[in-house]
């Protein structure tokens, strides 16, 4: 009476472990694709960001930069004429 028990309890152990382990098998595949994935859409955000960088450097070029540089000196300009 006491070895049925047992028995029966040790297979529920064995089935209870075997499908925990499939489970972390599938977890860590899952893990794996997620990985790959991350990879690949880091990797084409940093292409995409070079590409942009370059697109915008170029019409920085052709542009001839900000213009930012010029209003301060018109600016500077301005305050010297009133102090005369």
């Amino acid at each position: 009476m006491f070895l049925p028990s047992l028995d029966s309890s040790s297979k529920q152990v064995l089935d209870y472990h075997n499908e925990t382990t499939r489970h972390y098998k599938e977890t860590l595949e899952n893990l794996a694709k997620v990985n790959q994935t991350i990879n690949y859409v880091v990797g084409t955000l940093e292409e995409l960001r070079g590409s942009v960088e370059d697109k915008l450097n170029w019409m920085m070029a052709l542009v001839g930069g900000t213009g930012s540089d010029d209003d301060d000196d018109d600016d500077d300009d301005d305050d010297d004429d009133d102090d005369d």
